[in-house]
């Protein structure tokens, strides 16, 4: 759809209705007074809409504004640098299944656990994390009585794999398959998928967004981002920002995981006798909720007790510490280091005058929602959900929240647009600071802005 009309089709959306569409928006002030309202018509659209939006950004202003600011990224944000949905199997990894020997195999299981029937042509349908699930779990069975299920699929029938033709060995490749294929897809950016507006410099909404989060006052708490994503985008931005940003590993040859290095904060000393010291305004806090690409797993010794490390070349799939998706993913996250990462990830949301901005996460794992319920329960806690579109697991959440006044929602192609969201939305705090001050002064200069006392 074509910028114009995006913004068209937002605009006639919030004059008809306020339900679930496809561009919704709902805001509350610090009262718990709704307040965001589009009344423009005609010719008065585009003055409301930019009235509209610069109230959504001073909205952003005052929540960034908050102590502990925290923001929960998901897929959205690695899209346009060619990241897939997994809400159905990307078409990358159907691509592989088709080229891999394993297509009937694959066939066969999708036609005996969904209603949508695979079309091994027209791509799969079903959820990937699913169906990774259930090939896991027929992994399992098939191997524990592989004796007793000793037969072919269709694929051997065929003859497109004489040596292995039992089915817990297709099964085996095609969960091989399926990670190896996810795995590489998470590399972004990915030549080729990337968006075309951001084909120059792929990371260049990245690092908007950190330099605008980064100007946030020295007194205030450290930022904290989270992710649900493998990818390192936000790792790649920092280091080309020359961002300092600390993800729980220590050491530059050799990093090994020390989740008290999160503890730890960066000071320079001042030029001066008292010895006073300064705190390093470019840091910020990095959780990895899933995993990432670069975190392997070693045997533990005394020089790294937990026997993590960040390997700087490219890792293998079948060596990263990444939690697929698959329903058993809640269990993993009680492992080291997950639940480390969960435990900090409750710790911070449930401070006081916190706010929580998630963008492009859906609401699908519960081992998070929960999180975040728990930190509902505290009266001074802010949630803003920034979202490209509905998800099913959004709406049963929005069902369950609308009625809460500390919650808000900002929904669709327009709102939820990575770019438009971080260039438009998010204020420059720095900036918007300096237009304050300067309208305040030329109103005390021209005799406008007299306080009480003033003679």
């Amino acid at each position: 759809m074509a910028e114009t009309d995006t913004e068209k089709d937002f605009i006639n959306t919030l004059k008809s209705s306020d339900g679930q569409n496809k561009h919704f928006l709902k805001l509350f002030d610090k009262t718990g007074q709704e307040f965001v309202h589009f009344t423009g018509v005609g010719e008065e659209d585009k003055k409301s809409l930019e009235e509209l939006k610069l109230r959504i950004t001073c909205f952003f202003q005052e929540a960034l504004k908050l102590d502990t600011v925290s923001f929960l990224f998901g897929t959205g944000s690695s899209k346009p640098l060619g990241a897939e949905s997994i809400n159905e199997i990307p078409s990358s990894i159907c691509q592989k299944i088709q080229q891999g020997g394993v297509k009937n195999a694959c066939k066969m299981v999708v036609d005996s656990i969904s209603d949508n029937k695979c079309d091994t042509n027209a791509g799969c349908k079903i959820n990937l994390e699913k169906l990774l699930g259930d090939l896991i779990r027929l992994n399992n069975v098939t191997t524990c009585f592989k004796g007793i299920l000793n037969f072919k699929t269709d694929d051997a029938k065929k003859g497109e794999d004489d040596k292995e033709p039992d089915i817990s060995n297709k099964v085996l490749e095609l969960i091989r398959l399926i990670k190896q294929e996810l795995f590489t897809s998470c590399n972004v950016p990915i030549t080729g998928r990337v968006f075309k507006e951001y084909e120059a410099d792929p990371l260049i909404v990245h690092k908007e967004f950190i330099k605008k989060v980064l100007a946030r006052p020295l007194n205030l708490k450290r930022i904290n981002l989270f992710t649900t994503n493998y990818d390192l985008a936000f790792e790649k931005t920092m280091d080309a920002l020359g961002v300092i940003y600390i993800d729980g590993f220590v050491g530059n040859i050799k990093r090994t995981f020390k989740p008290e290095v999160y503890n730890y904060d960066y000071y320079f000393p001042a030029s001066t006798t008292e010895g006073r010291v300064h705190r390093l305004d470019k840091v910020v806090h990095l959780y990895k909720l899933h995993g990432s690409l670069d975190w392997v797993e070693y045997s533990p010794d005394s020089k790294n007790i937990y026997g993590i490390e960040q390997k700087k070349d490219s890792a293998r799939f079948d060596e990263s510490i990444i939690i697929y998706p698959q329903p058993m993913k809640e269990e993993e996250t009680l492992g080291f280091p997950y639940s480390e990462m969960f435990r900090r990830f409750a710790s911070i949301i449930q401070q006081p005058q916190n706010v929580l901005i998630t963008y492009g996460y859906g609401f699908g794992d519960e081992h998070i929602n929960r999180v975040i319920y728990n930190a509902l329960s505290i009266s001074t806690f802010h949630l803003i959900v920034v979202s490209y579109g509905w998800t099913e697991s959004l709406k049963r959440f929005y069902e369950m929240a609308k009625e809460d006044s500390r919650i808000s929602f900002l929904i669709g192609e327009y709102l939820g647009d990575w770019k438009r969201f971080v260039y438009e939305m998010l204020p420059d705090i720095k900036q918007l600071e300096l237009e304050e001050n300067i309208v305040k002064t030329m109103k005390k200069l021209k005799g406008e802005d007299k306080t009480e006392g003033d003679e």
